[in-house]
């Protein structure tokens, strides 16, 4: 039996389902495509829609999804590259008293904030460009994490001004925001992982994230998923589902490094098996353990080992 609906596969259903497949569409074009079928009475989409985004909301049907498929129509290059990924049940996780270790066969980094300390490097560039760009933005206060470069740009200037905002920022970030430290641990890490077990999966462009793990002593991987070879950028799952599938691996025989509130929904809208957190405000987030650091941590291509010294622990 087939059954078609956002709220078929409600959590509380979900024990009798023997497979669950979410589409996952950009929300306007949802809207455009809900509004052009014309045989609702006005008014009656937009009350629908509050009510569906609020279940979507406290339900979460993609994170318990067996699949999750682009609904880019038709379909492009990013579509077909995520288009069907596959998940398998949870590795399992367990605590001793010296850590936790999780049973995965691949590792999903993002970059800023998590393999490298770009924070005060992008703070500088972010301010300096804002002041023709966006007067009165400060990238301490106003800067949303985890989001691609130019998603945030359109959200800060003129839609006619986007392109040329865009393009002064990267050029500005690429002269002037490189040089970074790692995050402690990082390097390390890094150089232990055995050779196509890792990927690094960024909001910003590949130029920029290959230049600060360089600078930051860090090994590069065999590849990178940048902001560049996704239709959508996080939150959406593209960006990890992309990442999963370039180490041939699907997304739920990954765990994901991230330290942003996008990144952990990408995260967990692309069904990876874990999220660990890095930084305390992640605390506040869907993940399964968050970490001060990454000193320690090791990944031996099947299990991902986290000491006890840098787990943080919730007050």
């Amino acid at each position: 039996m087939l059954i078609e609906g956002v709220g078929a596969t409600r959590r509380e259903v979900s024990p009798w389902l023997d497979a669950t497949i979410w589409v996952q569409t950009d929300p306007d074009v949802a809207l455009e495509r809900t509004i052009a079928l014309d045989r609702d009475p006005p008014g009656f989409v937009e009350d629908w829609m509050r009510e569906e985004n609020a279940h979507l909301a406290a339900d979460a049907p993609w994170t318990r999804a067996t699949a999750v498929v682009s609904g880019e129509h038709p379909f492009g290059p990013d579509a077909v590259r995520v288009h069907y990924q596959m998940c398998s049940p949870p590795p399992s996780a367990r605590n001793t008293s010296t850590g936790c270790t999780f049973e995965v066969a691949g590792i999903l980094f993002d970059n800023d904030g998590v393999l490298v300390d770009s924070h005060d490097v992008a703070a500088r560039v972010w301010n300096q460009w804002a002041t023709k760009w966006a007067p009165g933005f400060d990238f301490h206060r106003d800067i949303q994490h985890g989001l691609r470069l130019r998603d945030v740009v359109a959200g800060l200037v003129s839609s006619q001004h986007v392109h040329e905002a865009t393009q002064s920022l990267i050029t500005m970030e690429m002269t002037l925001a490189t040089c970074v430290p790692a995050i402690p641990g990082a390097p390390a890490l890094a150089a232990h992982c055995p050779q196509g077990s890792w990927t690094v999966v960024t909001s910003g462009r590949r130029s920029v994230a290959l230049a600060r793990l360089t600078s930051a002593g860090i090994s590069h991987p065999g590849s990178v998923i940048s902001a560049d070879d996704v239709l959508h950028g996080k939150p959406a799952p593209d960006p990890y589902l992309a990442g999963a599938a370039a180490l041939g691996l699907s997304a739920g025989q990954c765990a994901v490094f991230e330290d942003a509130a996008a990144g952990i929904m990408s995260a967990r809208a692309a069904g990876v098996a874990h999220v660990i957190g890095v930084g305390e405000t992640t605390l506040d987030g869907d993940v399964d353990v968050a970490v001060s650091s990454l000193r320690g941590i090791t990944f031996n291509g099947t299990h991902l080992t986290i000491p006890r010294d840098v787990i943080i622990e919730a007050k």
